[in-house]
């Protein structure tokens, strides 16, 4: 037992070295993450390492002790070693492109299918009872006052509770704060500012594509690329307010974030609670006008503890998988 949890902890310990030695020497680093990648499995099939024990279903989600989670369907070996082949194949083309500073098209393109390969090879796809194709979940949700029936068809029924409308009306009310006389208020750039400004005309008009922009000491990508997206897209000049723009237009997804890890902890009222604070709070209100990259961290972070909870509750490993994309994505947003 002693030797396999040694061999756990030398195999973290290898795989923070080969993030170090990647600067060195790509295929050298690239030796070293298999190796410890190799040793993580092996010490993990031999310790018996298994899912999470499911917690109690919060207040509003599912109805019933005889109600139980969808089990499982096993993904076929087949098709499992197929994505994981072309994961492969994709890592090694982004790889080997990893000689410069630069995002091309190739690139781009091999990170994604290489994420997005590994994580359809390991996601669990779930049993569903099926009405026309759609899941139906009248036996498993709570009765709730409607207040309008949107869908009521054959196969798709959806209808709109009072408590949805009243979630639906604080994100609005949150938005309406992070919105208003946003064009006058911050008023002021400073340097930060300035820098960014400069990267995203850059990226606009210069044909800059860095994977990290290393003006101002180094800043990570995400933000400069959404802000130069929306210019794009809205014709709006590289100024201030685009800056502001887009920085809300991020943050304002830690709404339901708050709201899904509130009901996720305390129920349903917990989570609108929760909700409502962080929409009219100064606090993330005025984060997310500075038009600063600093307010993805709450927001991806508010993302973050709902999946992990989640994840702990359910034991499934999908929540999982998609905590491990989030805290990449936080990498590229703000660390």
């Amino acid at each position: 037992m002693a030797l396999k949890w040694a061999a756990v902890t030398e195999a973290i310990g290898l795989a923070i070295y080969a993030q170090f030695a990647l600067h060195q020497n790509v295929w050298w680093g690239v030796i070293c993450y298999l190796l410890a990648g190799a040793m993580w499995l092996w010490s993990g099939a031999s310790l018996g390492w298994s899912a999470a024990t499911p917690l109690p279903v919060p207040e509003g989600e599912v109805v019933g002790e005889e109600q139980e989670l969808p089990q499982a369907q096993p993904r076929g070996q087949r098709g499992r070693w197929t994505w994981l082949g072309l994961s492969g194949v994709a890592t090694a083309v982004t790889v080997a492109h990893l000689g410069s500073n630069t995002l091309t098209p190739l690139r781009l393109a091999a990170w994604l299918i290489s994420v997005g390969a590994f994580v359809a090879a390991f996601w669990e796809r779930r049993e569903r009872e099926k009405q026309g194709g759609r899941r139906d979940r009248s036996a498993t949700r709570r009765k709730v006052p409607t207040a309008w029936i949107l869908v009521d068809a054959k196969g798709w029924r959806f209808h709109l509770s009072w408590f949805a409308v009243g979630v639906g009306i604080v994100v609005c009310i949150g938005l309406g704060f992070r919105l208003w006389q946003l064009d006058a208020n911050p008023p002021v750039t400073n340097y930060d500012h300035i820098k960014n400004l400069t990267d995203v005309y850059g990226v606009l008009h210069a044909g800059y594509r860095p994977l990290f922009f290393l003006m101002n000491n180094g800043r990570e990508p995400l933000a400069f690329y959404v802000t130069a997206a929306l210019v794009r897209l809205t014709g709006l000049p590289v100024g201030f307010y685009a800056l502001k723009l887009s920085s809300v237009l991020m943050e304002v997804a830690i709404l339901p974030a708050v709201y899904l890890l509130g009901r996720e902890l305390y129920g349903r009222w917990g989570g609108f609670w929760a909700l409502f604070f962080t929409a009219v709070a100064s606090w993330p209100v005025i984060l997310a006008r500075l038009g600063l990259r600093c307010s993805l961290a709450p927001m991806i972070s508010a993302w973050v503890f709902y999946v992990t909870i989640r994840g702990l509750r359910t034991g499934r490993r999908n929540d999982f998988l998609l905590l491990g994309l989030l805290l990449g994505l936080g990498l590229y947003g703000y660390t």
